[in-house]
């Protein structure tokens, strides 16, 4: 082959290159402005930087804020073996369409017979309890203890049924500008006075009465105790007791009104706790002084504490 031929074929061939370049330079640029991604980029390490297919920023997979996992108890923790021949499967989680965490009364289980002591003193208006929904579904930046308590109430008495009967003790106070120790404290009060079926109509009377309640001054626990023990009989399922603060003012007879109750409740409950009734010390808000008197009474008793904190 002359010097003349090689010189062409060589020259054909560059030519064929750089058609070859110039269409991926040319495909790669229509790729870029259609959007869609070429071929990872290297970063100095020489590892392809990972490339997310699916990204919160694209409504995928994004975090619901809340997540439930029920797992079945087990006293073989650890053990990875596989299960014997004919040994029987673990039991499957449960199902989380219900939330346990909004059953009963602040999750206290509410059937039969039951009196709910409501604390409605002056330090149940305190905005502390977070952002929520008052009873009429009123957005709310911050609710106070007593808008939760109302809400909790009327969601309790709309899961009621007629095979239930209730009524409520309000833990009230003194009068306004009521020294302690006078004859006018502590007052209590009642709804009935007695305990009422869950009738539909019944149980729209005492929503319409939950939705009215109105703060008092004090906290005369030791009144309201006594009434919800002594004046509905023996047969009571459960007692639920809220309240926010420590028991105040004084008991009349001894002025000391927490160490008068600890002495004097349990005789009061036994009767009760016989026949199978459960007590319920639910503290809601910040008072520490609160929170130890009810940790020792329900101790003490045999009860549930739960506290109610904000959001």
């Amino acid at each position: 082959m002359s010097g003349m031929s090689k010189t062409k074929r060589i020259a054909g061939m560059l030519g064929a290159a750089a058609s070859v370049m110039a269409f991926g330079i040319a495909q790669a640029s229509d790729a870029q402005a259609s959007g869609i991604s070429s071929a990872p980029s290297m970063p100095a390490s020489g590892l392809a930087t990972p490339k997310l297919f699916r990204s919160v920023a694209d409504g995928a997979d994004a975090p619901s804020g809340r997540g439930i996992l029920r797992m079945p108890s087990s006293n073989d923790a650890g053990n990875d073996a596989p299960r014997a021949e004919g040994e029987a499967a673990p039991a499957e989680p449960g199902d989380t369409d219900g939330d346990d965490d909004t059953s009963g009364f602040f999750g206290q289980d509410v059937f039969g017979n039951t009196v709910f002591i409501l604390d409605v003193s002056a330090s149940m208006m305190l905005g502390d309890m977070g952002a929520g929904e008052d009873c009429d579904g009123n957005a709310i930046a911050h609710m106070t203890r007593l808008d939760v308590v109302k809400v909790e109430t009327i969601r309790t008495l709309n899961t009621l049924s007629e095979s239930d009967w209730f009524d409520f003790v309000l833990l009230a106070g003194a009068e306004a500008g009521a020294a302690n120790g006078t004859v006018s404290s502590p007052l209590t009060d009642v709804w009935q006075g007695e305990l009422v079926q869950a009738t539909e109509m019944r149980v729209g009377q005492a929503i319409a009465y939950v939705q009215g309640l109105a703060t008092w001054w004090g906290t005369p626990t030791y009144e309201a105790l006594r009434r919800a023990c002594m004046e509905y009989g023996n047969d009571l399922d459960r007692v639920a007791f809220l309240s926010d603060g420590q028991p105040f003012p004084f008991e009349i007879a001894s002025g000391n009104h927490i160490e008068s109750i600890l002495r004097d409740f349990p005789e009061w409950f036994a009767p009760l706790r016989e026949q199978g009734c459960a007590l319920s010390c639910i503290h809601i808000g910040h008072n520490q002084g609160a929170g130890t008197f009810m940790q020792t009474l329900a101790a003490q008793n045999g009860a549930t504490y739960v506290h109610i904190t904000g959001n």
